[in-house]
């Protein structure tokens, strides 16, 4: 769900660029996360959406809105069964590999979003960055040390023209 939602990226001028928009980007998209190939962007655009309001929603610690709920909710359910093979458990999707990959995000937002990680999800602070993550210490604000050290050259940059 993360990935999806960090496939909007914010450009220093602050426009954002869509990794989904060209098919060269979706296709790089889709094989650095072991999608199926036949997923198209239209239905990723529309679920990313849903994930973002979803994701916001959670860091800002305002409730859930309705309508990506209902949405995230509605990919998630294609079917699957819980099976034991070999001693281990395992997923069966009885759903088309796009349905079940869009399925899989949706419940990865719902796993984020409901579970006892949503406290952990952040947006990062960095300037000009603005991907969400998963905070790995309790007051984490960027989402890698390139973006921290970006976040203190501003500061000090600021500092020193007043």
């Amino acid at each position: 769900a993360i990935d999806l939602a960090n496939t909007l990226n914010l450009q220093p001028d602050g426009t954002t660029t869509d990794l989904l928009a060209t098919g060269d980007g979706l296709a790089r998209w889709l094989q650095g996360t072991g999608g199926p190939g036949a997923v198209g962007s239209a239905p990723l655009q529309a679920l990313r959406g849903h994930v973002r309001a979803l994701l916001a929603a959670a860091v800002e610690q305002r409730s859930l809105p309705q309508a990506a709920v209902a949405a995230v909710n509605r990919a998630a359910a294609a079917p699957a069964v819980a099976q034991l093979e070999a001693d281990e458990l395992v997923f069966r999707s009885n759903a088309s590999p796009p349905d079940a990959f869009l399925a899989d995000i949706a419940t990865s937002a719902i796993t984020l979003v409901g579970g006892p990680r949503r406290d952990r999800l952040r947006l990062c602070a960095a300037p000009g960055c603005g991907r969400w993550f998963i905070a790995s210490r309790p007051r984490q604000t960027w989402c890698s040390p390139s973006c921290g050290n970006r976040a203190r050259l501003a500061r000090f940059q600021q500092r020193h023209q007043a």
